[in-house]
C-alpha cells in the first residue's frame, strides 16, 4: 500500500461520508432528538400508548443512525490525520497497518447502508399490510 492508493481510498470514503451527510442529515436528525425529548418532558404524551410507542421507536433508530454516523465519521477522520502524519514522517510501515482499518470501515459503510435500505424496504411492506388489514 503506498501513499497514492492509501489517499485514493481516504478520499473515496469522504465522498461516501458526503453522500451519508447529504442522505441522512445530521443535523435534523439531532434537532429532531431535541424535540422528542421536549415532547417527552409532557405528562399527556405517555397518556396515549400506541403514539408514545411510536414515538419511542423513532427516537431510538434516529439515536442508532447518529452513532453509526459519528462513529464513521471520527474514524475517517483519525484515519486521515493518521494519514498525513505517516505521509511526513515517510513511514510506510504504519501505512501499511492503517489500510485493513481502512478498508474495514469502507466496508463497515456499506454494510450499514444496505441494512438500513433492507430495513426501509421491511417497514414499508408492514405499513402496506396494515393499511390494507385496517381497510
Amino acid at each position: 500500500m503506498d501513499n497514492y492508493e492509501y489517499g485514493e481510498l481516504l478520499k473515496k470514503l469522504e465522498k461516501k461520508m458526503d453522500n451519508v451527510v447529504n442522505l441522512l442529515n445530521p443535523q435534523s436528525l439531532e434537532k429532531r432528538l431535541k424535540e422528542i425529548e421536549e415532547i417527552e418532558q409532557d405528562p399527556s404524551f405517555w397518556s396515549d400508548a400506541k403514539k408514545a410507542a411510536q414515538t419511542q421507536k423513532e427516537k431510538n433508530q434516529a439515536i442508532s443512525m447518529l452513532k453509526k454516523y459519528n462513529d464513521a465519521k471520527n474514524a475517517l477522520i483519525d484515519a486521515s490525520e493518521l494519514f498525513e502524519m505517516a505521509k511526513k514522517e515517510g513511514d510506510e510501515e504504519s501505512l501499511n497497518e492503517l489500510f485493513p482499518a481502512l478498508q474495514e470501515l469502507e466496508s463497515s459503510m456499506k454494510d450499514n447502508q444496505e441494512s438500513d435500505e433492507k430495513r426501509d424496504k421491511i417497514q414499508k411492506q408492514i405499513k402496506e399490510f396494515l393499511r390494507i388489514v385496517n381497510s
